[in-house]
């Protein structure tokens, strides 16, 4: 369970906004990578990734460093298990809203809904898990290492 020190609240709102930064600011500056010669696209998404994971550590950072140094990465891992769970529902339900404004049909919604669980079995879903839990975990384990240690006392 999560204390009431994590701040829910805070991670919410910057979990919503590391999601804002990473589908616009970063997939804007990933694009402006080259594509190879050999026409693949790994060279784009892997500096989308890159960015993706510093904007992730540099908000888990901000998160952290009001929370308790001795619990860092339990709070961490809980805030990059959040991200990640925003992401894939802000993907669910602009996916839904986008289908029933583009078509003004409710039945072209049920239509999609069943493409949605391929989606989530698809490796991107592990890139998107991966470039949000390992850099909060990452940030929550060097600030839980920065912990003081409790004194022990001996007879």
């Amino acid at each position: 369970m999560l204390k009431a020190s994590m701040k829910w609240e805070r991670i919410v709102l910057l979990v919503f906004f590391g999601n804002y930064l990473i589908n616009e600011v970063a997939a804007g500056l990933s694009a402006l990578v080259p594509l190879s010669e050999d026409g693949s696209g790994w060279g784009p998404y892997i500096v989308f990734t890159v960015i993706a994971a510093i904007v992730v550590g540099l908000l888990s950072w901000w998160f952290l460093k009001s929370s308790l140094r001795s619990s860092g990465l339990r709070a961490g891992l809980v805030f990059g298990v959040a991200g990640a769970l925003v992401s894939i529902a802000t993907t669910f339900v602009s996916g839904i809203f986008g289908t029933l404004f583009d078509t003004g049909s409710l039945a072209a919604v049920w239509e999609v809904l069943p493409n949605f669980l391929p989606f989530l079995w698809d490796v991107s879903t592990l890139v998107l898990i991966g470039y949000w839990v390992v850099p909060a975990a990452l940030v929550g384990w060097f600030i839980e290492r920065g912990a003081p240690r409790s004194a022990t006392i001996t007879p």
